[in-house]
C-alpha cells in the first residue's frame, strides 16, 4: 500500500492527458483509459535487439563514446520530436 500525494496525482493526470492528446501520432503509445494514478495503455516495442527497458537503459548509461548507443539516442530524440511535433 502507499501513499496519496497531492503532486504525483497532478503528475499523473497531466502525463494521461498529454498521451490522450498525442495518441494520433505512431510515436506515442495509446491510453486507453485513465483514473487518479492508473493508466491503460498499449503494450510498448523495443529498438531492435532490446527485449526490455531494464537492458535498454542499462546500455545507454555510461557508453558516451560508443557509435551504437550515440545513433540509439539520435534515433530516440527524433522519435519524441516527431511524436510532439
Amino acid at each position: 500500500e502507499r501513499d496519496f500525494f497531492d503532486e504525483y496525482y497532478d503528475l499523473h493526470r497531466r502525463d494521461a492527458m498529454a498521451m490522450e492528446r498525442l495518441t494520433s501520432s505512431p510515436f506515442i503509445m495509446d491510453v486507453y483509459g485513465y483514473c487518479g494514478q492508473s493508466a491503460i495503455n498499449e503494450l510498448a516495442s523495443f529498438f531492435e535487439g532490446f527485449t526490455n527497458l531494464q537492458v535498454f537503459a542499462k546500455t545507454l548509461r555510461g557508453n558516451i563514446d560508443d557509435k551504437r548507443v550515440t545513433k540509439i539516442k539520435l534515433q530516440v530524440g527524433v522519435m519524441l520530436a516527431l511524436g510532439v511535433a
